[in-house]
């Protein structure tokens, strides 16, 4: 399972199927984000007729299963890290991978000490 363009780039995840992954174990991918900046990518599952789903979406994330597009422009209130869990199940086994946002504030705080 791959991540498509996010933020302006591919991640490549391990490729998950029966014959790489075992059925429960979790690829693993992290992906930078600020409050206020949109993130979006696709998620492209070994074959297009897997169906794909996703869990523990933050408030305000989407995620369309047709095309398969993330969608999130955090939040101030959202700084920390997300775990999201996408997960393509074939009529045998679940194949889940679990995309770990870290979102940082919309600009880094200068402290002036004059």
């Amino acid at each position: 399972m791959n991540l498509i363009d996010p933020i302006g780039g591919d991640v490549t995840l391990p490729s998950i199927g029966a014959d790489s992954i075992e059925a429960g174990s979790s690829a693993i991918a992290w992906l930078p984000a600020r409050v206020d900046q949109r993130l979006s990518f696709t998620v492209e599952a070994p074959s297009g007729d897997i169906p794909l789903e996703a869990s523990d979406l933050p408030r305000h994330a989407t995620f369309d299963p047709v095309e398969r597009r993330f969608t999130w422009r955090p939040r101030l209130g959202q700084e920390g890290v997300w775990v999201i869990t996408f997960t393509a199940t074939d009529p045998e086994q679940a194949f889940p991978i679990a995309v770990r946002i870290s979102v940082r504030a919309a600009q880094d705080s200068v402290v002036d000490l004059r």
